[in-house]
């Protein structure tokens, strides 16, 4: 019995893959979730987000792998030989060699190489042939991003969150095929993923793209794991409160460094509605010379609660950007507009300030308050963001985003300090990306409007123009304030 025992046990280690069991969400009554369910997916990108621990790696780097080179996946019909590639996203040191290399080795099928695996310059053993014809390269989301272009093939796993352009170059080498490609993952960095994969696909705008998510009691011993109940308590308890999500749950935390936490789209985000003419608007304007112009309504009820109403992202010339905000007020008791220093730097086409062609318009700005502490704008939004106890019992916080003003949403979680710190330089700044909005805001904030509801329109501020009318256009000359 026991030479039967160890001949099984020896049988079942040379084809351990052939005993794989995929665990399932079903323990947190989410069957659509888990390592089964990723398997099962036909969606030509896949996204299998997990917690530490949790068997992503497992599936997708290595199971999923195995299945498509030796043409024995379950749920898919492969075609055999094939081409793949595996990127190991944290480098060939820690991803490769201490991660992904040691379980390809665990639960490579006996007999399933035509030779061994041939090492790269850095001596991983990165180039992997099959018996079957099939092959595979292991690379590294380190290297230049010039190795990935060229190549082309059936199938691409990645493990952790990778560069845009390595996505870009791996996706271009899987046209020929219509191959697919997934990560298995802690989404921790690379806000590219959240952005252009992760929310599109949960919007419904990009079907072709399958999420999973994966806990790390998916493991655990009380559902059938091998990780003990308790290890998995201590190992939550050390963990910073913004990287739990991910960490133990899969769920995206966004991006590392977010300037405000404190916004939670479930509780900021409120259905759209007409807002009453009642109501005191503020605007504010961002018009810029080679990029989309930025354009922000806040509207202010009686309790000083603001909303973003409306807003503009996009490529215009400046009248068609009045035209747009002129529309957009229609209704509107717009009481003040604030507007960046940017807008006095003279238009390419035109030859004009922006500023000057709004005021041509009909639309009167005002330069906006730009302090050189920004952290001071950052600090009001961010207790503006924060709940607090109102006079019915019910925490909320003062500042909410209306449902359609997509940009504002992206902005909030993509909005991050700079952490790219030198020997002799320590940045202490957001980054100046997905910027735009939150700038505008912050002077909308500084300004004070929520607590000023009783202001007049800007009148004393406009500018005197000397028209010559002459075939219908307008000559701007000297102006005053």
């Amino acid at each position: 019995m026991l030479r039967l025992a160890v001949e099984k046990e020896k049988a079942r280690n040379a084809r351990k893959i052939d005993y794989y069991k995929p665990h399932t969400g079903d323990w947190r009554g989410h069957p659509e979730d888990g390592q089964l369910a990723f398997h099962k997916d036909q969606s030509r990108v896949r996204l299998l987000l997990g917690g530490n621990q949790s068997g992503k790696t497992l599936a997708g780097s290595i199971v999923e792998a195995f299945w498509h080179a030796l043409g024995i996946h379950p749920y898919r019909q492969i075609k055999v030989p094939n081409r793949g590639r595996i990127i190991a996203s944290l480098g060939f040191e820690e991803g490769a060699y201490q991660n992904i290399i040691p379980k390809l080795f665990e639960w490579l099928p006996k007999g399933a190489l035509k030779r061994q695996p041939r090492n790269n310059q850095a001596g991983i053993p990165a180039h992997w042939e099959f018996i079957n014809g099939s092959e595979f390269n292991i690379l590294s989301g380190v290297q230049d991003p010039k190795v990935f272009e060229g190549w082309t093939g059936d199938w691409a796993a990645v493990d952790e969150p990778c560069k845009r352009d390595i996505y870009e170059a791996t996706r271009r080498g899987l046209l020929k095929a219509a191959g697919s490609m997934w990560f298995a993952m802690t989404p921790l960095s690379e806000p590219w993923i959240f952005n252009e994969l992760y929310q599109p696909s949960l919007c419904g705008e990009r079907p072709d793209i399958g999420i999973f998510t994966i806990d790390i009691r998916d493991n655990a011993m009380s559902n059938g794991g091998y990780l003990p109940d308790e290890v998995i308590d201590d190992f939550e308890k050390d963990l910073p409160e913004d990287v739990r999500e991910a960490r133990i749950h899969g769920k995206f935390r966004f991006l590392s460094g977010r300037v405000y936490p404190e916004y939670n789209p479930n509780v900021h985000i409120v259905p759209s509605f007409d807002v009453p003419s009642s109501w005191v608007v503020w605007d504010g304007i961002d018009p810029h010379l080679r990029k989309e112009h930025a354009y922000t309504q806040w509207a202010i009820n009686p309790d000083k609660e603001i909303f973003v109403c409306n807003e503009i992202y996009a490529k215009l010339t400046i009248p068609q950007l009045a035209d747009s905000i002129l529309k957009m007020r229609k209704g509107m008791n717009v009481v003040n507009t604030l507007i960046d220093s940017s807008a006095e730097t003279p238009d390419s086409i035109y030859r004009v300030t922006p500023r000057r062609m709004l005021e041509h318009k009909g639309i009167r700005t005002r330069l906006a308050k730009k302090y050189d502490n920004v952290y001071h704008g950052i600090h009001v939004m961010k207790d503006l963001l924060t709940p607090r106890m109102t006079s019915t019992g019910e925490e909320r916080p003062m500042f909410f985003v209306m449902e359609h003003c997509k940009r504002h949403q992206k902005e909030f979680l993509n909005y991050v300090h700079d952490t790219r710190d030198t020997e002799y330089v320590i940045k202490d700044k957001p980054r100046k990306i997905f910027d735009d909005m939150m700038d505008l805001d912050r002077y909308f904030v500084v300004e004070g409007a929520h607590n000023n509801l009783d202001v007049k329109p800007i009148r004393n501020n406009s500018f005197k123009y000397v028209n010559t009318p002459e075939d219908d256009e307008l000559t701007f000359d000297e102006y005053t304030y």
